[in-house]
């Protein structure tokens, strides 16, 4: 966690051994070193929800801070020095009862921001969970596996802007690269002059968008080639019509090819499929339209059951 060192984590996981469970917010407090697990590491605590267990809003904690501190050390203060002990019944030496002040809740885009800035990913949501079952539906492109994408598909992606680069052309003309992220990874989308002029406004820091395009692979890494720019209630669903099985070369024996097709009959569905063999070029497969009597069913179970037969490398949709 960011912003947390060595010293307080270790201050913390000993007082817990030593003192027991932390109880509540104050008993976190009371019971670790505040030297060494200082307001600054508490604050990050706060913010990358550490102490949502106790069920006080993180707004909330962290706002009655400073108050909560000085209320503990004062606690503190008072049995270093024998008060509370000696005089346990005695009105006047009770510490007044701490009241906090109430607070409206961080929104809860304001509460994944910390969290990712903090912890280096989201931990109680995503930014697109209001959209997932869009996502599911109108997308069909997983950018956590980058390795089979083509050139010549038209892609539909829906997801968040992270950042928006602008620059300006040869021409004059502005254009922009943009930061892109959904549940499964992240991209460049570069979007140019003529669909900036007509889409731009669409397109806004922390924003959700879908956008529609090619990939170009001809650099280090893949990049997304912007044709169009819609919100996410105007994406259409993304039909499958083929199914990529890499298969072994050690398959390729008439028993063992009668064995996987008898295999595949029982996931038949409406798509084409396309096996892929390893050949002499490391950089590209022979690619075997099979017969048109064996078309799958693009489901995740299906997809996952096919991988799990002997001899199959890889199974992607497209």
């Amino acid at each position: 966690i960011k912003n947390i060192g060595e010293a307080a984590v270790d201050e913390i996981i000993q007082a817990r051994k030593e003192k027991g469970k932390f109880e509540s917010f104050l008993d976190f407090l009371y019971k670790v070193d505040l030297r060494s697990v200082n307001r600054k590491v508490i604050e990050s605590l706060i913010k990358c929800g550490a102490f949502d267990s106790f069920k006080t809003g993180r707004a909330a904690l962290n706002h009655n801070l400073d108050t909560m501190l000085e209320y503990t050390n004062k606690r503190k203060e008072s049995e270093m020095f024998g008060q509370t002990s000696l005089f346990d019944n005695s009105e006047e030496t009770q510490l007044p009862q701490l009241r906090l002040e109430e607070v409206e809740e961080w929104p809860q885009m304001d509460n994944l921001k910390n969290e990712k800035e903090l912890l280096g990913y989201y931990f109680s949501g995503h930014p697109l969970d209001k959209y997932k079952k869009i996502w599911k539906k109108s997308t069909n492109i997983d950018l956590s596996d980058t390795e089979h994408l083509s050139t010549d598909r038209k892609y539909t992606i829906l997801g968040m802007i992270n950042d928006v680069r602008v620059i300006q052309t040869r021409k004059g003309k502005p254009m922009a690269f943009v930061q892109f992220e959904d549940f499964n990874g992240t991209i460049e989308l570069v979007v140019f002059s003529r669909i900036w002029e007509e889409k731009g406004t669409l397109i806004q820091k922390d924003g959700i968008s879908g956008f529609s395009g090619k990939i170009d692979l001809s650099r280090d890494t893949p990049k997304f080639i912007v044709d169009d720019v819609l919100p996410p209630e105007n994406l259409k669903k993304v039909k499958t019509s083929e199914v990529h099985i890499k298969i072994n070369r050690d398959i390729c024996r008439e028993d063992e090819l009668v064995s996987f097709r008898e295999y595949l009959m029982d996931f038949l569905g409406n798509c084409t499929v396309f096996l892929h063999l390893p050949s002499g070029n490391p950089e590209k497969d022979t690619v075997i339209k099979a017969s048109g009597q064996i078309k799958l069913e693009p489901s995740g179970p299906v997809l996952e059951s096919i991988k799990e037969y002997p001899y199959i490398e890889d199974v992607w949709t497209a």
